[in-house]
């Protein structure tokens, strides 16, 4: 059974990200809207910096702490384009969210793998 599900699998990553694609293209970006703004500190600066305190806080060290953090810090999936766009709402925001992360993370990858030898 697995096997006969394995194509399907391999295509689901490509396709999400084409649906994503469309959904941007679809849609003006938003950049100075709110939701989008504080979606992307959010994604960007909250989350990371909050994954970094609770590890700091618990003690956590070592390989895979680093790459918790480190995965803290990349960008909005695009599970939650096709969640807006299946349910109508907030279509052009979550594209411009993801979009932006997906840019701001060129900064915040490289800081958090930099921050990381602090853990």
């Amino acid at each position: 059974m697995s096997t006969a599900l394995n194509p399907l699998a391999v295509s689901a990553a490509g396709v999400a990200i084409f649906a994503s694609g469309l959904v941007l293209a679809a849609h003006k970006i938003k950049l100075m809207s709110s939701t989008v703004i504080v979606g992307s500190l959010v994604s960007l600066v909250v989350q990371p910096a909050l994954f970094f305190a609770m590890m700091k806080v618990a003690g956590l060290s070592g390989a895979v702490a680093h790459a918790a953090f480190v995965a803290s810090t990349m960008p909005t999936g695009t599970p939650s384009v096709l969640f807006a766009q299946q349910y109508k709402s907030c279509e052009a925001e979550t594209a411009s969210i993801m979009l932006i992360t997906t840019l701001g993370m060129l900064v915040a990858l490289p800081a958090s793998i930099a921050l990381s030898v602090y853990l």
